[in-house]
C-alpha cells in the first residue's frame, strides 16, 4: 500500500486486521512506509501510533520516522511528548533515547530550536517539559542556557542537573585528538557574550541572581580545567565596575 497511488488507505487496510494492531508484526510495513516516495508516509506513520498507542515504544516506528528525515522524526516525537503520549509510559522509547533525538534535531534545524523554545518557555508540554529540558541542554547554544536559568528560578530549581550540563556543553568543545585515532581533545571556548550576560542578572537575592552566579563560578572552574581563550577576558564584564569573583 505505501507505493501505490493512495498511501493514505494503508491505515484503512490495517482495519482489516485481527484486533489488536501488533506493531512488531508489521516492521515490514514500517519498513516499506520508510522508502515510500510520496510526501504522505510522514502523516501515515504520524497517524499510526494516533491509532494503535503500542506504535510509539516500537522502534522500528521511530527509524521508519527518522528514514523520512531527522528533523520530521523529531517534530513528530515534539507532538506526541508534548500531548503526554509518552507520560508513564512502560518499556519502549525511553527518555534518554527522546531527548537524544530532539537534540540532534535542533542542530540541524534552527527553525526547529526555536520551537521547542518556544514550547519550553510557555510550559505547554506537562510532564514532557524534562525531556525537553535534557534536549535543550544536550544541543545548548547562549539563548538555550539564559532560557533555562530563566526557567529554573521560576519552577524553584536547582543548578545541579540540566543547567550544568548546558554550562559544559557551551564552554567547552571538543575535536579530534592528533596523536590518538578516535580520541578526542576537549578545549575551552569563548563565551564572552553570555558571561557578560549572566554578570548583569547577579544583581540582588532573587533565584535567577543565585542561577547566574552559579553558571558564572562553573564556567570559571571549567577554565581551571581547561584554561581560558586568550579571546576571553577574566572579568565578565569589567565595565560594570562590579567586581568578579565575589568574595565572601
Amino acid at each position: 500500500m505505501p507505493f501505490t497511488d493512495k498511501p493514505t488507505a494503508t491505515i484503512n487496510a490495517l482495519e482489516l486486521l485481527p484486533k489488536p494492531a501488533q506493531p512488531w508484526r508489521l516492521r515490514g510495513l514500517l519498513s516499506a512506509l520508510a522508502h515510500s516516495p510520496s510526501p504522505e508516509a510522514d502523516e501515515i506513520l504520524t497517524s499510526l501510533p494516533r491509532k494503535y498507542a503500542d506504535f510509539l515504544g516500537e522502534y522500528d516506528w521511530l527509524r521508519a520516522l527518522e528514514k523520512r528525515g531527522t528533523v520530521v522524526a523529531a517534530r513528530t516525537l515534539l507532538g506526541f511528548i508534548c500531548e503526554g503520549a509518552y507520560a508513564n509510559k512502560p518499556g519502549g522509547v525511553d527518555a534518554w533515547t527522546l531527548y537524544r533525538k530532539l537534540a540532534g534535531a535542533m542542530g540541524m534545524d534552527s527553525d526547529f530550536r526555536a520551537e521547542v523554545y518556544q514550547r519550553y518557555e510557555r510550559d505547554t508540554c506537562g510532564a514532557g517539559c524534562e525531556i525537553l529540558e535534557m534536549a535543550i541542554a544536550e544541543a545548548a547554544d547562549e539563548a538555550g542556557v539564559l532560557l533555562l536559568v530563566r526557567n529554573h528560578a521560576r519552577r524553584g530549581k536547582p543548578f545541579p542537573g540540566a543547567l550544568h550540563t548546558a554550562i559544559r556543553q557551551v564552554a567547552v568543545g571538543q575535536r579530534p585528538s592528533e596523536d590518538w585515532v578516535g580520541a578526542t581533545v576537549s578545549f575551552s571556548v569563548d563565551v564572552t557574550g553570555l558571561r557578560r550576560k549572566l554578570f548583569r542578572m547577579i544583581s540582588g537575592q532573587t533565584p535567577e541572581a543565585s542561577l547566574a552566579k552559579e553558571c558564572l563560578n562553573a564556567i570559571d572552574e571549567l577554565r581551571d580545567e581547561y584554561g581560558a581563550p586568550e579571546s576571553e577576558p577574566r572579568h565578565p564584564d569589567i565595565e560594570s565596575g562590579q567586581p568578579w569573583p565575589i568574595v565572601r
